[in-house]
Order: C-alpha cells, then structure tokens, then sequence
C-alpha cells in the first residue's frame, strides 16, 4: 500500500486510458480493494521501478493459463529507454514465457517489446498480442 496514491495517479493518466482495455477513470475506492487484493495475491505480482532514488513506472505480471506482462513509465521518464529496461528486469526476474497486449497506436510500448525479444503473435479485438517465450 506505500505507493497507492502514485500508483492511482498514474493509472488515471490520459495516455495510459487511451491506451488500456477499460478506458475509465479509476475511482480511489476501488483502486485500494485493486491494490489490496494484488497484494494478497499469488497470480499477480507488481513491482516499482526506480531510477537515482526515484519511481518511474512499474511492471505487473498476471499470472495463469499464460503469464501477461504489462508496464506503465512515468510521463517524465518516457522516450530515454526506461521502459525497455523496466521489461528487461521483469523478464530476467521471472524467468517465464509472457503475453503483453497492446493497441496498434501505442508505438512506444511496441517498440519496447520489440526489442525485448517479443513476436506479435495476432490482432484481435483491436489489439496486438505479442509473446515471448
């Protein structure tokens, strides 16, 4: 629960709705019982990343029938390959074959699967499906 209040913010950052599965802005209530059931939770892992001291995003994988890996990086620390070494430290960490879902605009997160080693395995429901084993 340390990083609730951080986490809420950037959860209800415009480009992260673009570019979610919800669209909806999260309400503070329902972000805690999120939080706290995540926490409980053996099928969800989420972890912080920091820079010099200071949280830039974080990563959170799904654990299941397939593992997904999903990654958010703080506005001020997008564009310098902080996202690409967020991946790279969860995937060295857990060691597992993983699905990241993404929307054909988000370039960015693309880009960052990419060149962590993922293959874009479909589109379907408007996005992109890509694994790494």
């Amino acid at each position: 629960m340390d990083h609730a209040e951080l986490l809420f913010e950037w959860q209800n950052d415009p480009l992260s709705l673009a570019m979610s599965r919800t669209k909806t802005k999260a309400e503070w209530d329902d972000h805690l019982k999120w939080v706290e059931n995540a926490i409980k939770s053996d099928a969800t892992r989420v972890d912080m990343a920091e820079l010099d001291g200071q949280l830039i995003g974080w990563v959170r994988l799904d654990f299941g029938g397939e593992t997904e890996l999903s990654w958010f990086v703080d506005p001020k620390f997008r564009g310098a390959g902080n996202g690409r070494l967020i991946v790279w430290e969860s995937l060295k960490t857990y060691n597992v074959p993983v699905l990241a879902t993404i929307k054909p605009e988000n370039v960015g997160s693309i880009r960052i699967a990419q060149r962590s080693g993922f293959f874009c395995s479909k589109f379907e429901d408007g996005f992109l499906y890509f694994n790494r084993k």
